[in-house]
């Protein structure tokens, strides 16, 4: 047999969110209704487009996730997302697949449902979070909701490079080895030289050398420069719409980080380097909702869809994306 039913230990329910509400006669009751389900490596659990309104736990074991584009997602016994119900939304968005022998549970979506409602967490289904039409069967709206309530939202991510600039001048303020990482990467290293020398630093002779510049601009400064070139290469797509959102998206928050930085500067009770940061990243939740929306060309000729699911949703990534 594939799969092979056995009881659960109320326990074991008790570990998931957001079962965890319930109390252990709850727990129980539900336990005798929610048989342990074992099934073998390679076995399809869920099947996308199906509707069967359950959602899945992953007891023990590996599962794989294939959206209707061809996106995989992978998700381990004991990871966060394991303790959160998976494929939630009906239909279901993704194939589910075991990648070893699994152990897993079906829970009744209501039961979920009626426990985020009393909690005030994620409580209105997908049909009922907007009154305008667009966004009812929007299959973007969906399947970001469903990744963001889920905890497998994919968040765009700065190149190695800047990270390790960043992350020695938070740790170290050593000057040499940021001058080493800078120098491995020939594009940072021109935009920095570039604004070292510009009519904002430029007093005395023309700096040289990325030493130089470092010292000339300041560490603080030249985090914020990596930051920012980098930051704007993530803002570009093969799609015309999609590109032209991402270009007024960054001319935007360019102009707010310019703006923040001004105001504090005058006003003197806030950090202006700190305030250009938080402009640029202020309208930063778009980013992620932008680039879900390459994977569906249809959506592309319909952009009040994208707006839509933007308005809703943007504030929410962004926080997910500054907490990271």
């Amino acid at each position: 047999m594939a799969q092979v039913a056995d009881t659960i230990d109320p326990k074991i329910l008790a570990n998931f969110y957001p079962l965890n509400a319930l109390t252990l006669d709850e727990l129980e009751l539900l336990a005798e209704q929610t048989p342990l389900v074992r099934a073998k490596s390679g076995k399809v659990l869920v099947q996308c487009g199906a509707s069967d309104k359950k959602a899945l736990y992953l007891v023990s074991g590996k599962l794989e996730l294939t959206a209707a584009d061809g996106h995989v997602h992978h998700i381990e016994e004991g990871s966060t997302q394991s303790f959160k119900p998976i494929s939630h939304l009906d239909p279901h968005r993704y194939t589910v697949k075991s990648l070893s022998p699994a152990c897993f549970v079906r829970v009744d979506n209501h039961i979920i449902d009626n426990l985020l409602e009393e909690e005030n967490r994620f409580g209105e289904k997908v049909e009922d979070l907007y009154v305008n039409e667009t966004i009812i069967n929007n299959r973007l709206f969906q399947d970001l909701y469903e990744d963001l309530v889920e905890d497998r939202l994919i968040i765009p991510t700065l190149p190695q490079v800047a990270v390790k600039i960043c992350r020695v001048i938070d740790e170290d303020a050593d000057i040499r080895k940021v001058e080493a990482i800078i120098q491995t990467d020939p594009s940072i290293a021109a935009a920095l030289m570039k604004v070292a020398n510009s009519a904002l630093y430029r007093i005395g002779k023309p700096v040289r050398t990325i030493e130089q510049a470092i010292i000339k601009i300041g560490l603080k400064m030249v985090k914020n420069i990596v930051f920012t070139y980098s930051l704007k290469d993530m803002f570009r797509s093969t799609h015309t719409y999609i590109n032209q959102r991402l270009k007024y998206m960054w001319m935007h928050s360019a102009e707010v980080a310019a703006v923040s930085f001004v105001l504090a500067n005058k006003l003197g009770r806030f950090d202006p380097e700190y305030a250009l940061l938080l402009g640029l990243l202020h309208d930063i939740g778009m980013l992620p909702i932008l680039t879900y929306a390459e994977r569906y060309p249809e959506l592309v000729e319909t952009p009040e869809k994208i707006d839509a699911t933007i308005e809703q949703l943007h504030a929410d990534v962004g926080g997910i994306i500054l907490s990271e």
